[in-house]
């Protein structure tokens, strides 16, 4: 005895609900979008962990991420430091020029030596 529409579950009619069934049971079907498996093992052994045990957990957490973040800041300032030069002219030492000049100093006359008796070494005997 064959089913007529009547009695079977009520099912989509028309071309696309027929190629969605063909394709599913084809196995041409685009897969269902969710969490891999690992996310749900995870989240179960999460869930088996006692409060100190999952409080552990989570700190470390926090911890590996600071220290990650302060990794990363320090490997771009290495790396953006080490580019840096590159991008710029070389720096030359160029004299400033100033407001007022310095005078020029006039030439003056050398004082004349005196005459200075020698030091007299005492060696005591």
């Amino acid at each position: 005895m064959t089913e007529s529409a009547e009695t079977r579950p009520a099912q989509r009619r028309g071309p696309v609900a027929r190629l969605t069934r063909w394709s599913r049971r084809n196995g041409l079907s685009r897969p269902r979008l969710g969490w891999p498996g690992l996310v749900h093992q995870a989240w179960g052994w999460y869930d088996g962990l006692g409060s100190w045990a999952a409080a552990g957990v989570i700190g470390a957490g926090i911890i590996f991420l600071l220290a990650t973040s302060m990794y990363l800041l320090g490997a771009t300032a290495l790396v953006s430091q080490a580019r840096e030069p590159a991008s710029q002219p070389p720096a030359t030492i160029e004299p400033t020029p100033t407001d007022q000049p310095e005078p020029t100093p006039e030439p003056t006359s050398t004082p004349r030596p005196t005459a200075t008796a020698a030091p007299r070494i005492v060696v005591p005997v």
